[in-house]
């Protein structure tokens, strides 16, 4: 046995195999041989003796079986690589944040939270691969962000009656009036700026305001 619950080893020991040496049970998996058979940085070793739940004080990668000791998490050095992109699971920048946290509701919502990860030899993000995708669903419904073309979502969102307008048209405040009239859809992103502050052209503003800067979009 690799472990010992008492008597000449204590429950914080590792038995190297086909050895007398015992190390403690924080030197598994840090990345450096300690035993001469090296089964301490062996994870097939450790999965096929039921050894995993000594190491709940460590980091496990994402997308693999690895496990890596917490002194190595952030320390500017990539222990848990993603396929050839710059994501690394153990080193927290803000890129990691990002496509950690990126919640499902904000897929394929015409805004790019994610920078391109190469899949299959393609540039893939949060918005692509979308044809199949519903805009008017349950996640975009009323969220205060137009995620079809011409803002269908957000239509009738309005809590007071008075404000909502009938089907197919979106309130907004006329340039020339400052009053608040109903625009038909049709008239959406169409060049042209019925509404004040270009409310109705999401295309134009999204062509001046979301800018690449390293991959993201800002």
């Amino acid at each position: 046995m690799a472990f010992y619950s008492g008597g000449e080893f204590s429950t914080n020991t590792y038995h190297c195999i086909r050895s007398s040496k015992c190390i403690s049970i924080n030197r598994i998996m840090d990345g450096t041989y300690d035993c001469p058979e090296e089964d301490d940085e062996n994870m097939t070793h450790i999965n096929s003796n039921d050894l995993i739940k000594f190491l709940k004080n460590h980091f496990k990668c994402e997308i693999s079986d690895k496990y890596i000791h917490p002194v190595y998490i952030q320390n500017r050095f990539c222990d848990c690589p993603v396929n050839d992109s710059t994501w690394c699971d153990d080193e927290f920048d803000t890129e990691n944040y990002i496509r950690l946290n990126t919640s499902f509701q904000t897929s394929c919502e015409r805004y790019v939270e994610l920078s391109p990860i190469i899949i299959d030899n393609r540039n893939e993000t949060d918005e692509t691969e979308c044809q199949q995708w519903p805009c008017n669903n349950i996640y975009t419904r009323c969220d205060g962000i137009w995620n079809c073309p011409k803002g269908e979502d957000e239509i009738g969102c309005y809590s007071l009656p008075a404000f909502n307008c009938s089907s197919n048209h979106h309130l907004c405040v006329s340039p020339r009036t400052n009053q608040l009239m109903c625009l038909p859809i049709e008239k959406i992103d169409d060049n042209i700026i019925d509404c004040l502050g270009a409310t109705d052209e999401k295309l134009l503003c999204t062509n001046f305001l979301f800018v690449s800067h390293n991959g993201f979009f800002l």
